[in-house]
């Protein structure tokens, strides 16, 4: 968490472009929310009560409702893109700048490769999180507890029994939460290593040649790829097994709100509940808000990776004092 509090604080120069993103993150979240219940009345009050002028008036508002939430979603992608660059090039721009200042020593234990892949892929993961990961993250919790609240509003008893798959569903985000941390964090080592190897090779061509080392060296950079691709499968097999869950607990709600509609107590449940009941919010934000951890797991970590560099002496707390003051954030 104080890596993540870390890595905010370089938002703090774009805190405008944050909020009107974060507002429009709530327009687009009324106007799914407000979706259902306008079909629902087109139904009930509409096609119901043989009024085609209400049918036309709600079809209207559901135009609306959709240019709302493509406009404000285009406008909150925008922004909060532009913010997660320029915060990344701020970023960027400080640890190359603290790169020239630190100490021989450090380059002695720190290998020009694994300085590469922090300055390059792990700073991108901290952009792909401030980009769209933290936002949404919130946005989906924002929704689910909206969506219950809405459902309990308009039929308790049907949403109590369309609700029942979601205990099981929340498991599986959690366990899923539980394990793809020390996945991407076994993914960033390993391309560190990878790096490290690929910059030796490199930068030392003349002396592998001199003593016929090409398939020594080929060996060893097939080793460390080898391994790459391993800590990729295994973090692909646990975002992968939570798939199949997840659609499987959502098309259980659908399934549980056509039955108990239909045969559980069909004098309360007409067509206009069965439309206007948002239960794809509930299960879709839930489920897509894996996404967000991941990015949440992944971002922390690279970004504690950057902090080896931005501030040697507090990554590295066995060795004292830091021999570099810490870089603090800046707009440019």
């Amino acid at each position: 968490m104080s890596d993540l509090l870390r890595l905010l604080r370089f938002l703090k120069p774009y805190r405008v472009q944050l909020a009107i993103a974060g507002a429009l993150t709530f327009v687009v979240l009324a106007g799914e929310l407000l979706t259902p219940a306008v079909l629902g009345w087109t139904i009930d009050r509409g096609l119901g009560s043989r009024r085609m002028d209400l049918v036309f008036l709600y079809s209207l508002l559901l135009i609306g409702l959709y240019g709302a939430r493509s406009l404000a979603s285009y406008y909150q992608g925008y922004l909060q893109n532009l913010a997660g660059q320029r915060m990344v090039r701020d970023l960027r721009h400080q640890l190359y700048e603290r790169l020239q200042y630190l100490p021989i020593s450090f380059y002695r234990s720190m290998p020009t490769g694994q300085i590469m892949s922090r300055v390059t892929s792990d700073v991108e993961a901290v952009q792909e999180f401030v980009a769209w990961g933290f936002l949404f993250l919130v946005a989906a919790g924002v929704t689910f507890v909206g969506t219950l609240v809405i459902l309990m509003v308009i039929n308790w008893r049907l949403s109590s029994v369309v609700m029942l798959p979601i205990i099981p569903l929340a498991l599986v985000v959690f366990l899923f939460d539980r394990r793809i941390g020390p996945a991407w964090e076994d993914v960033r080592e390993q391309m560190g290593r990878l790096t490290t190897v690929l910059q030796e090779a490199i930068s030392g061509v003349r002396v592998v040649k001199a003593f016929a080392r090409e398939p020594y060296e080929v060996q060893r950079f097939g080793t460390q790829n080898q391994a790459y691709r391993a800590k990729n499968i295994h973090r692909a097999n646990v975002e992968a097994r939570s798939f199949p869950s997840m659609d499987l607990f959502i098309g259980l709600c659908f399934v549980l709100l056509t039955l108990y509609g239909s045969v559980g107590d069909p004098r309360r449940c007409h067509a206009g509940h069965l439309l206007c009941l948002p239960v794809v919010p509930v299960g879709s934000h839930l489920a897509c808000a894996y996404d967000g951890l991941a990015a949440q797991h992944h971002a922390p970590g690279a970004g504690r990776h950057a902090a080896h560099l931005r501030d040697p002496g507090r990554a590295r707390s066995h060795s004292g004092r830091s021999q570099c003051d810490r870089v603090t954030p800046r707009a440019r």
